[in-house]
């Protein structure tokens, strides 16, 4: 089990959020948004990225832990 934005991890939390109400959860060190069943940010090692079709695009960044991660996709 490897923690942080792996394509393993990433594939889990896109079929962990088809489950998942709409809020911010944590998976393996990620933070991520889902909105309607989908991911559409994860947040991991200080960047936060956007969901973009097939690709995944830096939209910030983040000081701290993956609590601080958290918090700031709350307030996307």
């Amino acid at each position: 089990m490897r923690y942080g934005n792996t394509i393993e991890n990433r594939t889990l939390i896109r079929k962990k959020a088809k489950e998942k109400a709409n809020g911010v959860y944590r998976f393996r060190g990620v933070a991520y948004r889902v909105f309607n069943s989908r991911v559409t940010h994860t947040a991991c090692d200080g960047i936060v990225l956007e969901s973009f079709g097939a690709f995944d695009v830096e939209v910030g960044k983040y000081e701290g832990y993956v609590d601080d991660a958290a918090k700031k996709l709350r307030s996307i």
